[in-house]
């Protein structure tokens, strides 16, 4: 250990001091004089980690996110798009088609096509109140209807009241899976419709 030596002016006497001065530390003996508490840093070091993985889910995770949602809706609007621009290109076709189907466009034959809103009503005001209707179909001036839950009886009712109808030319039933009127059965009714153009000649 060296030492450091300091003058003093005393009554104007210099009188001098020697400081002991410490070149060297001895570090190891000053960590082995701190113990580490190890109740305090075990939760701190896990708190340091939580703390790491929250920064990490914000900064990268919620970020990820935020741009998978711009994606889908980025790819909406570009299925929307398509769909405006599909609908845009038959634009042309639909006109033609509702040029076709209007009055100057029509052949006769599609001009005497009966009414397909009346030949609905036909079925609503004679058939459904009466019987379960499976399916029906309308061919030209022809429609078909299958129906269920209805006794035979009710079946030649249906047909009688139907034929009373100036809409109607006339109808027969093709199956009927019963000989008895009281029995349930399940009926296909078959009906010719008139044309409206024959309507109007009619009403002339």
């Amino acid at each position: 250990m060296a030492a450091l030596e300091l003058g003093l002016n005393k009554g104007g006497k210099q009188k001098k001091i020697k400081l002991p001065v410490k070149k060297t530390l001895n570090l190891a003996k000053a960590v082995e004089g701190e113990k580490i508490n190890w109740l305090i840093a075990v939760p701190l070091i896990i708190l340091i980690c939580l703390l790491a993985a929250l920064v990490g889910k914000v900064a990268v995770v919620d970020r990820y996110a935020k741009l998978q949602a711009i994606q889908n809706e980025n790819s909406a609007i570009r299925q929307r798009n398509e769909s405006y621009e599909k609908i845009i290109a038959e634009a042309e076709e639909v006109k033609g088609q509702y040029a076709h189907y209007t009055y100057t466009g029509m052949t006769s034959e599609e001009k005497n096509r009966a009414d397909r809103l009346a030949v609905l009503e036909l079925v609503d005001e004679y058939i459904r109140p009466y019987a379960d209707v499976s399916s029906m179909s309308v061919y030209d001036n022809t429609l078909t209807v299958s129906c269920s839950e209805v006794t035979l009886l009710k079946v030649k009712e249906i047909v009688a009241d139907l034929e009373e109808n100036e809409r109607v030319n006339f109808c027969h039933v093709n199956t009927a899976k019963s000989t008895d009127d009281d029995d349930m059965v399940s009926a296909q009714i078959v009906i010719y419709l008139t044309g409206e153009m024959d309507l109007l000649e009619e009403g002339d």
